[in-house]
């Protein structure tokens, strides 16, 4: 997932840095919501690529469902994560 500052953001939806800081301030759905790292503040890539999608096409599937299909198209796979869990040799 790649994270974004608030120019980003601000350059991605054709607005003004003071704008997109005081539709955060007023917890706004006009502008996606913030990622808080700290004190810092981020937007994800992808899912202001979705916001955006779906505000020009409300029958945009849901974020999940577009992600899945986004990385379908990108031929990337997802893989599981290994199971953790370790065999009782004492069994065996």
């Amino acid at each position: 997932m790649k994270l974004h500052d608030t120019k980003w953001l601000a350059e991605t939806l054709d607005l003004s840095i003071s704008t997109i800081e005081k539709l955060r301030s007023e917890q706004s759905n006009e502008i996606p919501p913030s990622i808080n790292i700290n004190k810092t503040i981020r937007y994800s890539e992808s899912y202001v690529g979705w916001w955006l999608q779906q505000k020009l096409d409300s029958t945009t599937p849901s974020y999940y469902h577009w992600m899945k299909e986004y990385y379908k198209q990108q031929k990337i796979i997802l893989k599981q994560p290994k199971s953790t869990a370790r065999k009782d040799k004492s069994n065996a």
